[in-house]
């Protein structure tokens, strides 16, 4: 085989590079270029595409994201981001063997990059990537993180499936006279977002110049839409849904401190029936926190675990990147 090269896929290649996204088992929306853009828009950082070639030909790449932390270079958990990950070549190859090689030329190349050119990177992989043996072997670090799923396909089973409280909530939210729009102002979605943490002293995590640009970025691109439920008039509640060509995200979700009871069941089930029509999965982007969990998981109905690979260039590095962690 021929000799891997790594280097940054320029802007004109970007066509080449969402086919070869589209056509790999870890297609997700969080690798393509339209992510880059909205990446793009967050500040204190900048997006780049990585790709790694043999003979010219695209065999693996992934989207980075890379900032400054004090004097450190990091590149670690984008904004609004559940995946970071190697996209690799759809190879059919009937050897078993010569796959797994490949792959493993593949992370050391790109250990090799991202070690040289980071003092911490952290990876979250796509779901289908169930091998880390490479990374560990290579002196990362691995560790499993979770997110909850809803299978679409069978809207009617669905809901049999769900937890009787979420039915219940549902039921009196309708009952309450709480109402569900589709699209609408992201304004409204902002206030709600900022009142979300503000009711429990918490700083927002994301600008909302942030969302604000992402949801126009993907909302033009057909890849965005926001839901809400409203009472008396006035919209109480609120989600950002987003999806590429396989599966739907339920990203972002807020709500008004002291809002009807019910509304955010009624919310996302009325979701759920919506991404029904297109899609045969929704990922619920997170089942990580145990005092979030309970919401998302009366819904679900798998649990997928992921894994996330991540290392830093020297002791010194990680005890003061955990500690800038701390103080900001």
């Amino acid at each position: 085989m021929a000799e891997l090269e790594i280097r940054e896929i320029k802007e004109n290649e970007f066509p080449i590079w969402d086919k070869f996204v589209e056509d790999s088992k870890q297609y997700n929306l969080f690798s393509t270029s339209s992510w880059m853009e909205v990446l793009g828009r967050y500040p204190g950082g900048k997006p780049k595409l990585i790709g790694i070639f043999s003979s010219g030909q695209l065999v693996s790449g992934i989207l980075l994201y890379e900032r400054k932390k004090a004097f450190l270079r990091v590149m670690a958990y984008p904004p609004l981001t559940p995946f970071t990950t190697p996209i690799f070549k759809d190879n059919t190859s009937p050897r078993f063997s010569k796959i797994e090689s490949l792959q493993k030329k593949i992370i050391q190349l790109l250990s090799s990059y991202l070690c040289k050119n980071y003092s911490y990177v952290a990876l979250q992989l796509e779901p289908s990537i169930k091998d880390t043996r490479h990374f560990s072997w290579l002196g990362w670090k691995t560790s499993v993180s979770y997110t909850y799923e809803i299978g679409l396909s069978d809207i009617k089973g669905l809901w049999n499936k769900i937890d009787k409280d979420a039915k219940y909530e549902i039921d009196k939210a309708k009952s309450g006279n709480v109402k569900i729009t589709e699209g609408g102002d992201i304004g409204i979605f902002l206030e709600l977002y900022e009142k979300t943490f503000l009711k429990q002293n918490i700083k927002p995590p994301l600008n909302r110049d942030f969302i604000r640009e992402a949801f126009g970025v993907l909302k033009a691109k057909n890849q965005c839409r926001l839901y809400f439920a409203a009472a008396e008039g006035n919209e109480i509640s609120g989600a950002m849904v987003v999806w590429d060509r396989k599966k739907a995200y339920y990203l972002l979700a807020a709500s008004e401190p002291g809002s009807k009871p019910g509304a955010n069941y009624l919310l996302l089930w009325h979701i759920i029936e919506d991404m029904s029509k297109k899609f045969s999965s929704m990922d619920l982007v997170g089942a990580n926190i145990p005092n979030i969990i309970k919401f998302k998981r009366e819904f679900a109905t798998n649990l997928v675990h992921y894994f996330v690979v991540e290392k830093y260039s020297s002791l010194f590095v990680k005890i003061l990147e955990k500690l800038y962690r701390k103080l900001t």
